[in-house]
């Protein structure tokens, strides 16, 4: 997964095995693809805008999630998200088989991200003034 990835519900559900479970400490717990695929759509992911970066936690593949309105120009750290990855032999690959998500503002902290997510900057313009690397390589080559 790319850092600053816009969350994909379909994809991501596709990397969960049929009986993955999706927990948000202390009460909510789903359990099953189809039913993480709906919980996801119509709660978490409804309406809004999600980027995610990934961490390690606990050794293992884990994403802070940045969250806001659709039309928001900066996203906000929300949640923090821990994977536990399986081999599949079914599938010939590894699954997800659990994400526990943890939203509680301490807990969150407690990882080294930012704490928002602005818009991707812009490429550099073609043309116009020499950037200074530009500048240097000049110099070195005259």
């Amino acid at each position: 997964m790319r850092p600053g990835m816009s969350a994909d519900i379909p994809g991501l559900i596709a990397l969960l095995r049929e009986d993955a479970v999706v927990s948000m400490p202390p009460g909510v717990t789903v359990v099953g693809r189809a039913a993480i695929a709906e919980f996801l759509a119509n709660s978490v992911f409804a309406g809004r805008q999600i980027r995610l970066r990934p961490i390690r936690a606990n050794g293992g593949p884990a994403f802070v999630l940045y969250s806001g309105a659709a039309a928001a120009q900066v996203l906000s750290r929300y949640s923090v998200l821990v994977l536990d990855v399986e081999a599949d032999p079914d599938l010939e690959r590894s699954s997800v088989t659990r994400m526990t998500v943890y939203t509680e503002p301490k807990v969150v902290a407690r990882f080294e991200a930012r704490t928002s997510f602005g818009p991707r900057p812009r490429p550099p313009a073609t043309g116009g003034a020499p950037t200074r690397s530009r500048s240097r390589r000049a110099r070195r080559t005259a």
